[in-house]
């Protein structure tokens, strides 16, 4: 048979409290917009994300040439600069 703990709804509450003040700030941090983050590389994951781009478009753009890319034992880093730049770029107005 499982213990049972006898607390009062007060306890509870301050354990939750107590919980969510010490790992809030770290859940916050990671659901911040990649560019407020302060990285300057992102995986590809990260770039398809923030661009909203399939596998295929990432490879075609930085097969044409159009995407700047560092290639470091077969994992694949993009510059926020370089992302931000070919967005500007293609900016339509």
């Amino acid at each position: 048979m499982e213990p049972v703990i006898v607390t009062s709804e007060k306890q509870i509450r301050r354990i939750v409290s107590d919980a969510l003040q010490t790992t809030l700030p770290q859940l916050l941090s990671t659901l911040k917009p990649v560019s407020e983050q302060g990285k300057e590389w992102l995986t590809e994951v990260e770039a398809r994300k923030f661009l909203g781009w399939s596998k295929t478009t990432m490879q075609r753009r930085r097969s044409d040439g159009t995407l700047p890319f560092s290639k470091v034992h077969g994992s694949l880093f993009y510059r926020l600069d370089d992302i931000l730049a070919v967005l500007e770029a293609n900016m339509v107005q």
